[in-house]
């Protein structure tokens, strides 16, 4: 417990700092969090290349500091693995190594684009914080409400520990969080906000659930061991992770 305490007082902060800062500060983060996470992906699935971390650095490069369209470069990104695969190194690869790739950078980088766009947004600051808050008082109401309601198991298979009732507790907390968040910083009418809280913080849920199911099929405990106490840096973002394509899709489309 205060391993994890002393990285949150060292993390929180720096994290903090840049999501205010925006621009240079901001996409930096975002460019350590595309490769390292995609590195802890690649370790979680069991494939050790450096070609496919030295793409993962040129890909996160080209979509956080310039203009280019992110799907025409991870379409890009999918030929090059695809001849490289396939032809280059036919004899040490298989072909669903190309899918699990594939994935790995749309699950990683094409979302993590997605949270740049957000915050060049003129309102983007506080929008990256709503999402922060989401997912924590997600987190944090599914906790303590499973710890003291939880009897129904949510996805046993996946995750034991996780109850509907935790789920009930996250996302009503959740809704409180982000009525009371709306009632200062007024992103949209209160039933839109509701709206966007419920799907965000199930969502969100699932996003966890979804990063602990890759874990287990694999056998693997935690993504990483960057963040002391914490694990990896996915296992750090997984809920953001399903819950920024949502997001965009509100504030693109909704809100």
């Amino acid at each position: 417990m205060l391993t994890r305490i002393i990285t949150a007082l060292v993390g929180i902060p720096i994290v903090f700092i840049t999501v205010m800062y925006g621009g240079v500060a901001f996409n930096t983060l975002l460019f350590l969090i595309m490769v390292l996470g995609f590195n802890e992906y690649l370790k979680i699935i069991s494939i050790k290349n450096v070609f496919y971390n030295t793409t993962s650095a040129i890909l996160a490069l080209l979509l956080i500091f310039t203009e280019l369209d992110v799907f025409l470069v991870i379409l890009i990104a999918g030929i090059i693995l695809s001849i490289y695969i396939r032809i280059m190194n036919f004899k040490n690869t298989q072909l669903k190594e190309l899918g699990l790739l594939t994935w790995g950078f749309i699950y990683i980088h094409g979302v993590l684009y997605l949270l740049k766009e957000i915050r060049n947004l003129e309102n983007g600051l506080i929008l990256i914080f709503l999402l922060l808050l989401i997912t924590w008082v997600t987190d944090s109401g599914a906790y303590f409400a499973g710890i003291n309601f939880g009897k129904r198991k949510l996805s046993p298979a996946i995750s034991p520990k996780k109850s509907i009732e935790g789920l009930v507790g996250g996302v009503l907390l959740a809704i409180i969080s982000v009525l009371i968040f709306n009632y200062y910083f007024n992103l949209g009418n209160h039933i839109t906000m509701v709206i966007f809280a419920l799907s965000g913080s199930v969502i969100s849920v699932f996003g966890d659930l979804f990063e602990s199911s890759i874990k287990r099929e694999y056998k693997i405990k935690d993504s990483g061991n960057i963040l002391p106490g914490h694990g990896g840096i996915l296992d750090r973002i997984d809920s953001l992770l399903f819950l920024i394509p949502l997001a965009y899709v509100f504030i693109t489309y909704i809100i």
